[in-house]
């Protein structure tokens, strides 16, 4: 390797003063071959590098490479007809894969992960908008679908996720069906859950809450769900329609319940245990230490809790209430079931 003043010197003494290669070699003690080496690089190059020709040994990203892998086929490729993959939505993350590969016992830092899955597929953009909310002053609630492994048999089922905006600590259960019962009920455990009630909660315009959307964020709203939350006592927020920047919030709450809590596929003989399952795994999410914050959701609920509405004392009934024929026989026609 030369420096590159000894190689300047070399070409300003052949090419300035006009020396033969022959006396430029006995002149600096190198060989014909290295002058004329010197001569014919281009004068912005610099100083030679050495190039490795075995690359380094990386024992950890080959012991997970072939997990990553396998775990980024598992999503569903583009052209892959509905029925034979998985939903879009409900795709391996490389925080995920992070997390599973601690499990498995495998040591290795979280930027190695993100960093081998950027390579293995293409990087897609991100963006945030920072918003700061004091404790107990607003919580949201969506519907999202996920696909569950459910007394053997693959379904895909409506879950509806909910987090205070403060403290950051989640809620998601699992329901059949996206009715009215299940979305009111959801909302009545989480509330439980959290020990408190926001004072605002928003809403994407959920055909459980609204009747008709008017003027701006002015909604006729169903009766129950009007009856539901004046005996809780919050304020319901909706966002405008097709106002893709407002819902950002909402919906990315909607992904990062799926991606947190249901992935990989859970398993679960009835929708009872996999709602106790998904109820821990919000337990223990509290103990994480969410972006830009120094303690931990657990530590931020117990301060939004002393802020939070308290619990009406006398819960609202969550059901259909509806006027129906009693049979001579004491048979009830309800939709398709006697």
């Amino acid at each position: 390797m030369y420096e590159v003043a000894r190689r300047d010197d070399i070409r300003d003494f052949v090419l300035v003063q006009g020396h033969s290669q022959r006396s430029a070699a006995r002149q600096f003690g190198v060989s014909r071959d290295t002058v004329a080496r010197l001569l014919a690089e281009p004068p912005e190059g610099t100083v030679r590098r050495y190039q490795r020709q075995v690359p380094y040994a990386a024992p950890v990203r080959e012991a997970i490479l072939p997990h990553i892998q396998g775990w980024l086929e598992e999503d569903p490729p583009a052209g892959t007809p509905r029925l034979q993959r998985r939903a879009p939505k409900q795709r391996w993350t490389a925080h995920r894969m992070w997390i599973e590969l601690q499990t498995m016992g495998i040591a290795v830092a979280e930027s190695t992960v993100r960093h081998l899955v950027r390579q293995q597929r293409p990087p897609r953009a991100t963006a945030y908008v920072p918003l700061a909310f004091a404790p107990g002053e607003r919580a949201e609630f969506d519907f999202g679908h996920a696909q569950v492994l459910l007394a053997g048999q693959m379904q895909e089922v409506p879950y509806l996720a909910g987090r205070l905006r403060y403290s950051g600590a989640m809620f998601v259960e699992v329901f059949p069906t996206e009715r009215q019962e299940a979305f009111l009920l959801g909302q009545a455990e989480a509330f439980a859950f959290w020990a408190g009630v926001p004072r605002t909660v928003v809403y994407d315009n959920l055909k459980p809450a609204v009747l008709r959307i008017l003027q701006g964020h002015t909604r006729v709203e169903q009766q129950a769900f009007r009856h539901f939350r004046s005996v809780y006592g919050f304020e319901a927020i909706f966002t405008n329609v097709a106002a893709g920047w407002e819902k950002g919030s909402v919906e990315n709450l909607v992904g990062y319940a799926r991606r947190s809590y249901l992935v990989p596929i859970p398993e679960s003989p009835t929708l009872e245990e996999l709602n106790a399952q998904l109820r821990q795994k919000c337990v223990e999410d509290q103990q994480r230490v969410m972006a830009g914050q120094s303690s931990a959701i657990a530590a931020r609920l117990a301060q939004e809790q002393l802020r939070l509405l308290p619990l009406p004392e006398h819960p609202v009934e969550v059901g259909i209430v509806r006027e129906g024929l009693v049979r001579s026989t004491g048979r009830v026609r309800f939709e398709t079931n006697d």
